[in-house]
């Protein structure tokens, strides 16, 4: 895990009061697929740049008008990829085809934020500073 990634994004796009816990969690192996889970209703709603359901399409085309040409990824899932850094493209397929949270940072400015679920469109929150 990188902590300095983790801490940024927590410190960036989650409500401050909720900060303390979420960060605590994360930090926690026994607690952070419970800190993980908890992601999607901790978010401060200020840096909300999207919010709604989606499908892989649509969130790939606003995110390239959002922020252009992305890179690299810091991934914090409740599955295999987390706390691996992923190219762009990688991640966002992963994202689209993993049925848990996951989440996207995307450099230290854009961070997207993807809702359990089972099929169909998913739920996903955009958040840029």
């Amino acid at each position: 895990m990188d902590k300095v990634k983790e801490q940024s994004f927590v410190k960036s796009f989650i409500a401050k009061e909720k900060r303390e816990r979420i960060l605590f969690e994360l930090c926690s192996p026994k607690k952070r697929e419970q800190a993980i889970q908890k992601i999607s209703g901790s978010l401060n709603d200020k840096n909300v740049a999207f919010s709604g359901a989606t499908n892989g399409e649509q969130l790939y085309s606003f995110l390239s008008r959002l922020a252009g040409k992305m890179c690299q990824c810091y991934v914090i899932s409740d599955g295999s990829d987390d706390g691996k850094t992923l190219s762009f493209d990688e991640a966002f397929s992963h994202l689209c085809d993993w049925g848990g949270v996951y989440v996207l940072l995307c450099g230290s400015s854009v961070a997207v934020v993807k809702e359990e679920y089972v099929s169909g469109p998913f739920y996903a929150t955009v958040l840029k500073i």
